[in-house]
């Protein structure tokens, strides 16, 4: 079992300690599938970044960066055959920049594939309805999802 943190930007990442291991490693790793990789150059559209980084203490910081116009959801799903499957965790953002991280255990990695999504709040605020109302964000007619191998 383990828990998320979703924090903002302005806040502490992990302990102090990790935190410095992290901003001194130089063992940050790329997002799992490079050819879905995007650069997010308007800090006003919708997407999702994620980072790995090496911590000495034989862990992984995992963070993931979100931007949404408008409130949200980041919605961690399952891989069935390349498509978006079973909802495993979500998780409600604000309008603006949110950052949600997670340190853990190198041998508890998953190598399975999961996709990070980012959904609409358009039903009842901060309660998800999926399937309803809180479908799927799309930018330029893409549904803004990150294909990666990580925790959720």
């Amino acid at each position: 079992m383990f828990s998320l943190l979703l924090i903002s930007s302005q806040s502490m990442i992990a302990s102090a300690e990790e935190y410095k291991q992290a901003s001194e490693s130089l063992g940050e790793l790329r997002v799992d599938d490079p050819t879905e990789a995007e650069v997010m150059l308007d800090a006003y559209s919708p997407g999702i970044e994620m980072r790995r980084t090496w911590l000495e203490s034989r862990s992984f910081l995992t963070v993931y960066t979100v931007r949404s116009d408008r409130p949200a959801w980041v919605v961690f799903r399952a891989d069935e055959d390349g498509l978006p499957g079973a909802i495993l965790h979500y998780i409600f953002v604000g309008s603006g920049t949110h950052t949600i991280a997670r340190v853990e255990d190198a041998p508890a990695i998953s190598s399975e594939q999961i996709h990070v999504m980012l959904h609409e709040d358009f039903g009842r605020s901060s309660v998800f309805e999926f399937p309803g109302p809180d479908g799927p964000v799309y930018v330029d007619n893409k549904v803004v999802d990150l294909l990666c191998c990580g925790p959720y």
